[in-house]
């Protein structure tokens, strides 16, 4: 006020009113706002029409683990997983199929069921419409590319096992020094495919779905993974990804409205 900063006068009591307004509302929430599910310590399972109710550390983990295992395994009874096509496109495989498949040039057997075949079908479609825009491939990431990300990120979300919290992304978004040595980092990670280890482990989290019903069955499970892998991701397969399928007209107009 002594300097006569008018713009940054309003941005302080901006933020003052915003606080204020978020502090009283986190009071009137934590009264009136039904109960919501939490982080289980206990976990219950039906075995034989019966239920069964797990509360030590071990056989929590793994009454958890068999049905993780088996949801993550659903995929596997889809009716191309039992064709040669199936194993030729699972991970490490060499990438021609896939190519071919994207490309349109894929020869689709007779056997398939019709659904999996128009699948492919719309694939090779889609892929063809993409490569006429003749795209340039994402090669680094800029210096301007992480502070972009850097500043728009909030704080209080998405931190990462490891501790790398988004603090650090956003702290480093500020200096012009930081930001390239990160943006090096992704930039090396694109190019030779190598990912530091810590973005191998994952935070696995089982929530209720309903409150007070611990059932393994009706748990939600998620997994927590490094801040700067999930903006990877982000930044790779979904923005460009996106941006270039609503180049390709790919998209209709009213995706994503509301």
């Amino acid at each position: 006020m002594d300097r006569g900063d008018e713009h940054h006068i309003k941005e302080i009591k901006d933020r003052i009113r915003n606080e204020h307004s978020k502090k009283t509302w986190q009071r009137i929430n934590r009264v009136t706002r039904p109960l919501s599910g939490r982080a289980v310590l206990q976990v219950e399972e039906e075995v034989h029409g019966t239920t069964v109710a797990a509360k030590d550390k071990e056989t929590v983990e793994m009454t958890i683990q068999r049905e993780c295992d088996a949801r993550f395994k659903l995929g596997h009874s889809a009716p191309i997983s039992n064709t040669l096509l199936g194993e030729e496109l699972r991970y490490m495989s060499e990438p021609e199929i896939a190519e071919r498949i994207i490309s349109g040039t894929y020869s689709i057997p007779d056997d398939f069921d019709q659904a999996t075949a128009l699948m492919l079908l719309e694939i090779g479609r889609m892929g063809r419409e993409v490569q006429q825009l003749d795209t340039a491939p994402i090669t680094q990431v800029t210096r301007q590319d992480y502070q972009t990300y850097g500043k728009k990120i909030k704080e209080n979300t998405s931190s990462s096992p490891s501790g790398l919290h988004h603090g650090h992304d956003k702290s480093a978004a500020q200096c012009d020094k930081l930001s390239e040595f990160f943006a090096f980092q992704m930039t090396m990670i694109i190019q030779t495919g190598l990912r530091p280890a810590r973005w191998g482990v994952a935070l696995q989290v089982m929530l209720e779905k309903i409150a007070g019903v611990c059932l393994v069955t009706k748990l939600r499970s998620i997994q927590l993974y490094e801040a700067d892998y999930n903006w990877f991701n982000k930044f790779i397969f979904n923005d460009a990804a996106m941006a270039t399928l609503t180049r390709a007209g790919c998209l209709p107009e009213e995706h994503f409205s509301q």
